[in-house]
């Protein structure tokens, strides 16, 4: 479990990835209630973005004491219980009990997948859940893109990385983070004249600071091309091959 002091931007992250999906779901599944559980589902929400995970768990658990068959009402909770420091096995478990209930449910195989990666830094259970996802939906943008990030950034395969963000801005091209790693791939894999198409799609979408990321690596490329060779008995540098890793 990473420290409080790392916790809170990780928090944000997969806050920022998490909270985006169940609501149509959850209203469309049960319409005679559809009302009451927007407004509960709303509620929950609005208490994590305020940071109250306590408060938002209530909720969702009232929730489920009327409605225990509801697999986007375990989903909920488990995004909860994410929020918490602390809270890792009681999401775990929400979201087990999401896909009990539904094993078809993308939704809640792309949010375990994102915390068994950014908490528990299970790459094989994460890299399982995220082709769960994309195989029960396969126009799930964002799953291709963590898929894409894992292979990146934790097994370095770019083969299979490009493949999965290629995946990603295929189906949604206006996905940046997939966009930004296949800039990242083709740079590393040597095409430095295909990063060209990242950066410039970058830039529609206002993402400037990937955009000068990514063309900052192409210009410390190009002096290094371009450096004369030192003079014996100098020692070399060390290789710089860092690159921005971007959490799920």
């Amino acid at each position: 479990m990473p420290s409080a002091k790392k916790w809170m931007p990780m928090k944000n992250r997969i806050l920022r990835a998490l909270t985006v999906f169940g609501a149509a779901y959850l209203f469309g599944s049960c319409p005679l209630q559809a009302e009451t559980l927007q407004e509960t589902y709303g509620k929950g929400m609005a208490y994590l973005q305020a940071g109250e995970e306590d408060k938002a768990i209530e909720v969702f658990e009232q929730a489920i004491e009327s409605n225990p068959e509801m697999p986007q009402l375990y989903n909920a909770l488990g995004v909860a219980y994410a929020q918490k420091e602390g809270g890792f096995r009681n999401a775990c478990k929400a979201y087990e009990e999401a896909l009990r209930l539904d094993p078809t449910y993308a939704e809640a195989y792309f949010n375990f997948g994102l915390i068994s990666i950014a908490v528990a830094k299970d790459t094989e259970k994460a890299e399982e859940l995220f082709k769960k996802a994309v195989q029960f939906d396969s126009k799930f943008s964002k799953a291709y893109a963590s898929l894409g990030w894992l292979y990146l950034t934790e097994k370095q395969d770019l083969k299979n990385a490009g493949k999965s963000f290629r995946r990603a801005v295929r189906i949604s091209g206006q996905d940046a983070n997939a966009l930004y790693g296949l800039g990242l791939v083709y740079f590393l894999e040597g095409k430095q004249e295909r990063v060209l198409g990242p950066i410039s799609k970058l830039r529609a979408l206002n993402r400037e600071d990937l955009a000068v990321t990514l063309e900052g690596k192409l210009s410390e490329e190009k002096k290094a091309e371009e450096a004369p060779l030192q003079e014996p008995g100098m020692p070399f540098p060390e290789p710089d091959h860092s690159e921005q890793k971007e959490k799920l």
